[in-house]
């Protein structure tokens, strides 16, 4: 479950790829990969991503466009299609702390759902104080979830989105542990929100190598917004991308950094156990976290360390 590295003759990083799992005939690695994600500005500094149609009636009790958001205030937005234009309903997504940058879903009823199988942009307006009226920036749709009776299989049972990697906080050894981990219970993707300017060669070879045989999606991540302005390098952003793009693509999936496993305490499998406790219309699960003393660093980390503190966090 662990790769070693050394360095070739010739000075490149190079991984020992004989502890890495082999694909097996159950594991889906053909899925195609989601759309980039990109960033549009739509003026007063704001920026828009991850426009997706939603078929849904959701919380809003109807079919809708809804358009992700990053702005200083809450304020209101208009949608327009062709000559149409509609009044967006705005809410702010939880976890925003308070910062100079948050994030909000402006959602915009269509006037005839049936454009919502056909539409490709939408044009979310902002009120420009200084000319005193809206002005309106192209954004693409990037995805459409289609209404919950239409999804009748998921490509891959259960993924992984971990927003977000940069530095050096986490080896390529360590990544390994966590990957080889979560694949062996099931996992069959990792989405992986990336500064890859950021990251070292041994980190970027391995993730690549990775991207190749389909396991991990690696998802460039650079909002151009100053990281003090925002809640811990944007990362309700990429959490909420990772949400929109593994609707109908997956049937379990978890948001984890790299230090965070989730162990069952049965001999069951993850995937068996999110398969029990995922049932009768449950949504969603809070799991209650151990912290583990890390004091032998011999990898793997996790066959060498078993202590941990004896209050667990409230469920």
């Amino acid at each position: 479950m662990y790769a070693n590295f050394r360095v070739d003759n010739n000075g490149d990083d190079s991984i020992d790829e004989s502890i890495i799992l082999e694909k097996t005939a159950n594991e889906i690695l053909d899925v195609p990969f989601g759309p980039p994600l990109n960033f549009t500005s739509i003026g007063n500094g704001f920026l828009a991503f991850s426009a997706y149609v939603d078929e849904r009636d959701g919380n809003m009790g109807y079919p809708c466009v809804r358009i992700p958001v990053i702005a200083t205030m809450k304020q209101n937005f208009k949608c327009r299609l062709t000559d149409r234009e509609m009044e967006g309903t705005t809410y702010e997504l939880s976890e925003n702390h308070a910062m100079r940058y948050r994030v909000y879903i402006v959602s915009c009823k269509l006037p005839d759902e049936k454009e919502l199988k056909r539409i490709k942009t939408i044009e979310i307006g902002v009120f420009n104080t200084k000319t005193a009226k809206f002005e309106f920036t192209v954004v693409p749709i990037k995805y459409r979830i289609p209404k919950e009776t239409e999804i009748k299989d998921h490509p891959l049972q259960y993924s992984v989105c971990l927003p977000q990697l940069f530095g050096n906080l986490y080896t390529a050894e360590r990544i390994v542990e966590f990957i080889e981990l979560y694949r062996l219970q099931g996992a069959g993707r990792f989405h992986v929100y990336v500064k890859k300017e950021s990251l070292d060669t041994k980190v970027r070879r391995l993730l690549n190598r990775y991207s190749k045989e389909g396991i991990v999606e690696l998802i460039n991540f650079h909002p151009d917004i100053q990281e003090k302005s925002i809640w811990y390098h944007g990362q309700l952003i990429s959490v909420t991308d990772c949400h929109l793009r593994t609707i109908g693509l997956t049937k379990f999936v978890s948001f984890n950094d790299f230090d965070e496993f989730f162990i069952p305490t049965t001999n069951d499998s993850l995937l068996s156990t999110l398969e029990r406790l995922l049932s009768n219309n449950t949504g969603s699960i809070r799991i209650p976290t151990f912290y583990m003393s890390i004091e032998n660093k011999t990898p793997p980390i996790t066959q060498h360390n078993f202590k941990y503190s004896p209050q667990a966090d409230e469920v």
